[in-house]
């Protein structure tokens, strides 16, 4: 009766974490059908939390926030984006921290009733991602560089935020010229065994460009069975953690693709060096978009792979 009972104790114990396993399995491939390609507001935000929910569940193994990020990307992509999450319904066991938290949160709030949305939509949104995962992350309370990570990426981009809108506040209404707009990198041409994928700057999602050249790997990596090494790297507009933590966001990103191309995990290899090993020689906090970039390299593979 007594080994019963604890049997039933631990099916009780359980069965949550199969539910939310089960309701990820099911919430996170339903998320990344979505199309979320639109720039707006509304989009950019679904693409934040697209990638949080695909990093939760394929790296972190957290199925509850991977669900989490997941209803936030569809509901963004549906046009009804949730509001930045609610301190109240946190519990962050440092009253300093969370203090810090609730003024970070009053200060996006102001932004975003001052039309940052509209104004400023690629910043608002990176802002409002960054402070859900930061909030998400001090909540848990354990893993101090995804803690600074986040937040580095909310004042970066609250600070992006503020300045735009303070430059359309004070921009007198005469007509301008714009200056001119960095282009995005094009994709590198395969170099042999070489290939190179580039990312906007703080996002580890791939553009069109970036699929087709991975689609181009894929197929000569499955016709010499060759296996793949993965290096992710970021530009040197963030800190050392921060881009470390990002290179190896775009190498995940990169290798989850892979796998949906055929690719099996075990053929696949992969490390980040964050701002190291840079192909453009910058000064620190440059926004270079030919440093934002994983390299893809087909090798033989190894015995058991």
């Amino acid at each position: 009766m007594t080994t019963i009972s604890r049997i039933g104790r631990l099916a009780v114990v359980a069965l949550p974490a199969i539910l939310l396993t089960a309701c990820a399995e099911q919430r996170v491939p339903q998320m990344n059908l979505v199309d979320m390609t639109n720039n707006d507001f509304n989009h950019y935000l679904a693409r934040d939390y697209r990638d949080l929910a695909n990093y939760e569940s394929d790296e972190m193994y957290d199925m509850r926030d991977a669900v989490t990020y997941a209803d936030k990307a569809m509901a963004s992509a549906a046009g009804t984006p949730p509001a930045p999450d609610d301190m109240a319904k946190r519990r962050i066991a440092d009253d300093g921290k969370a203090a810090e938290l609730r003024t970070a949160r009053a200060r996006l709030m102001t932004a975003f009733a001052a039309g940052a949305p509209q104004g400023s939509p690629r910043n608002a949104a990176s802002a409002q991602s960054n402070f859900d995962c930061w909030v998400e992350q001090q909540e848990e309370g354990h893993q101090q560089d995804h803690i600074a990570a986040c937040k580095d990426g909310f004042w970066r981009a609250m600070l992006a935020t503020e300045t735009a809108m303070a430059a359309v506040t004070v921009q007198p209404p005469v007509a301008t010229t714009p200056p001119p707009v960095a282009a995005a990198p094009a994709p590198a041409m395969p170099q042999g065994n070489l290939y190179r994928v580039f990312f906007d700057w703080d996002r580890s999602g791939l553009s069109v460009a970036a699929r087709q050249v991975i689609d181009q790997a894929v197929q000569r990596a499955r016709a010499s069975n060759q296996g793949i090494h993965l290096i992710g790297h970021a530009d040197s507009s963030g800190t050392d953690a921060y881009n470390m933590g990002l290179s190896e966001r775009r190498a995940a990103t990169v290798a989850r693709y892979l796998t949906v191309g055929g690719i099996t995990r075990n053929a696949i290899t992969s490390e980040a060096r964050g701002q190291r090993d840079a192909l453009v020689a910058t000064a620190d906090g440059v926004r270079e978009p030919q440093n934002r970039y994983v390299s893809i390299e087909l090798m033989t593979r190894r015995a058991g792979m």
